[in-house]
């Protein structure tokens, strides 16, 4: 499918989100390049944004998730553990850049469909829920995390969240920290988000910041 087509199905507010950040979205920011402001010395950052579509009508805040993140989530450390080709121990980025639709380069092309599934936004009866998911080198040190949403109501503007409680535009939350799970060749850091409005998809951004081990050198 063209881009163009693929734009054509995006609601507008999609199509501003994924606009802004198809350039920058999944790129790591080493602080020695200087493209990290917020990076405390020897970091780098790099972040997943995710448009999370609506939920039902509900009658309740923060309505639970029908499926099972956990398991989702487990799925997703298995098939990055076990589809690894050569260079993931080193990389830093989306495990599925939703931008582009692509699977990390370091990840076996053979199993995109099945990550696409299981990574993609959910529609369920309750809220929609999705995981956010990001990969570092495997020994890599992991040392902070900023989460962001936001949508046209705000004019797009990135809000910061705070894990476990809705954010600031209301009807839709981090449900926690981000989850640390180090595989033999990458560590896999997800988080879920929801979002229980029955009328407006949210943008969803996780940052990840660490430093890179002695063995695994910046990318050029």
């Amino acid at each position: 499918m063209s881009s163009q087509n693929k734009l054509k199905t995006l609601s507008g507010t999609a199509i501003l989100v994924i606009l802004s950040l198809s350039i920058a979205n999944g790129e790591e920011r080493p602080s020695t390049k200087g493209n990290c402001p917020e990076c405390k010395a020897g970091e780098s950052a790099v972040e997943n944004t995710v448009i999370v579509g609506p939920g039902d009508y509900v009658y309740e805040n923060d309505p639970g998730c029908s499926q099972n993140m956990s398991e989702s989530a487990r799925q997703a450390g298995r098939l990055a553990a076990d589809y690894a080709l050569p260079g993931l121990s080193a990389f830093a980025g989306p495990l599925v850049d939703q931008a582009t639709n692509e699977v990390s380069k370091f990840i076996n092309s053979n199993i995109h469909g099945d990550i696409g599934r299981l990574l993609s936004p959910y529609t369920n009866p309750r809220a929609n829920c999705t995981l956010v998911t990001l990969l570092i080198p495997a020994k890599a040190e992991y040392s902070g995390f900023r989460i962001e949403a936001w949508d046209g109501a705000n004019g797009n503007q990135p809000e910061r969240c705070t894990a476990g409680q809705d954010c600031a535009g209301g009807w839709c939350k981090f449900t926690s920290e981000p989850v640390v799970n180090r595989l033999d060749e990458t560590t896999l850091v997800y988080v879920t988000f929801k979002n229980w409005s029955h009328n407006r998809d949210r943008a969803a951004r996780l940052t990840v910041y660490f430093k890179r081990p002695a063995d695994a050198p910046e990318p050029r």
